[in-house]
């Protein structure tokens, strides 16, 4: 009879190691696909740059404050003062690639460019004025030019 035991004893040892093999093994691939989600996450963050704002976001973020602060001892109420104005991202698209600029008031940054596959890329300007960014394919040329109209980026684009 302990003979019986002792092959049910080995039996259930192996059914734990096997469990626990599972679950280690649960365990090492969650993590590594987290670790590469987040790389890739970034990796993509830092390529194209934050997602464009929406018209109704750059009105918004031209909006006067809603809520007003009292004035001390006047009682009336006045506007907050302005914070500092956030910036209003856009981004041009075209066959040669992509670029992305963004408008703080009327000081345009360039922030990135991606050329297209078989272009190359040259950014002549990043701002505060004008930003310019040629994209070249052998004979093939597209200037893109961006300045900040009404706060806004807005582009232009000269093919050769």
């Amino acid at each position: 009879m302990s003979a019986r035991y002792g092959r049910e004893d080995d039996l259930m040892a192996r059914y734990r190691r096997f469990a626990l093999g599972a679950v280690a093994w649960v365990v090492v691939v969650s993590a590594g696909a987290a670790l590469v989600w987040t790389v890739i996450s970034q990796a993509g963050a830092d390529v194209a740059g934050e997602l464009p704002a929406t018209e109704t976001q750059s009105q918004a973020s031209s909006a006067p404050p809603a809520n007003p602060t009292r004035s001390a001892g006047t009682g009336a109420a006045s506007p907050a003062p302005p914070g500092p104005a956030k910036p209003v991202r856009r981004t041009w698209q075209g066959s040669a690639g992509v670029v992305v600029s963004e408008c703080r008031k009327s000081a345009i940054d360039f922030v990135s460019a991606q050329p297209a596959s078989g272009w190359s890329i040259e950014v002549d300007h990043t701002g505060p004025v004008d930003v310019r960014v040629e994209f070249e394919a052998g004979e093939a040329k597209t200037r893109v030019e961006a300045v900040c109209v009404g706060g806004v980026p807005s582009y232009t684009v000269e093919d050769d």
